[in-house]
């Protein structure tokens, strides 16, 4: 016992001279696509393998760069939006109306984050999201939930220094259908929050979901001439902002510091 105290007062003293690498499991196909295995057993395994190989390559490494420092490297000749962006993003927003930004990390996952607006009130703003678990440990991931966020000096959305603001149209390159917009913020509202977090999320999870599948399952349940509204890659058995951003169903309002209507890279 004394030795172990020893070993961490030694690490106390000098935390400031030499780095102490953390180990981090690693997450099984159940935590990374959030359902269990009967359910994996129903997609095609070429399919999961393929996204696994996306969630390793998209990882970033823990010990040499933090999300914060991902974000800054993104875009690191710009500033972030800070509370006058972010007031005007408010302002080119309606109900339903997506909000993707490409700096964003979760779990050191360099995919972005998508959230979809909900009230945009001057007395009351707000998105829906879910901004995913503090640690990296898989054990935890399922600890935080979907939730309704208040956009009144939202310190996340002011960090950020890309952003593009959609509407959704019910076909490609269709008009703004402001009616399924509304309607799915209400069923996001009444249906999707509390749900767990997968980096992952399977469109078919019941339970858990990412920040883009979040998006998809509140226009999933959205019709158009009695066909649902399918965002993102209609092949794809989950959902990351690239595959929104590159949907030509979603209709660019506003952007800052990030060109191209369709476009996910930054030149």
């Amino acid at each position: 016992m004394r030795r172990i105290i020893s070993i961490l007062m030694m690490m106390i003293l000098v935390g400031s001279t030499c780095t102490v690498a953390y180990a981090y499991e690693k997450p099984t196909r159940e935590q990374i696509f959030g359902v269990t295995q009967d359910v994996l057993n129903t997609v095609d395994d070429e399919e999961l393998k393929r996204l696994e190989d996306m969630y390793y390559e998209l990882s970033t490494d823990v010990e040499n760069q933090s999300a914060a420092e991902n974000g800054i490297q993104l875009a690191s000749n710009e500033h972030s939006m800070e509370r006058s962006g972010l007031e005007l993003a408010i302002a080119n927003s309606f109900k339903g109306s997506i909000w993707i930004t490409k700096d964003g990390d979760t779990l050191n996952v360099n995919h972005g984050h998508a959230a979809l607006v909900y009230t945009v009130a001057s007395w009351d703003r707000s998105t829906i999201e879910h901004r995913g678990p503090g640690s990296m440990n898989p054990s935890a991931w399922r600890t935080t939930y979907s939730d309704i966020y208040n956009l009144e000096g939202d310190a996340y959305w002011q960090s950020v220094k890309t952003l593009k603001i959609y509407d959704v149209s019910a076909t490609d390159n269709g008009p703004v259908d402001q009616i399924n917009m509304v309607c799915a913020a209400d069923y996001a509202v009444a249906n999707l929050l509390g749900y767990e977090y997968a980096p992952l999320a399977l469109k078919v999870s019941t339970s858990t979901v990412n920040c883009a599948t979040l998006v998809y399952k509140a226009y999933a349940q959205q019709k158009y001439d009695d066909k649902n509204i399918i965002l993102g890659n209609p092949l794809s058995a989950t959902v990351i902002p690239k595959d929104l951003v590159e949907d030509k169903k979603l209709r660019l309002r506003y952007s800052f510091q990030w060109p191209g209507e369709h476009k996910w890279d930054i030149d």
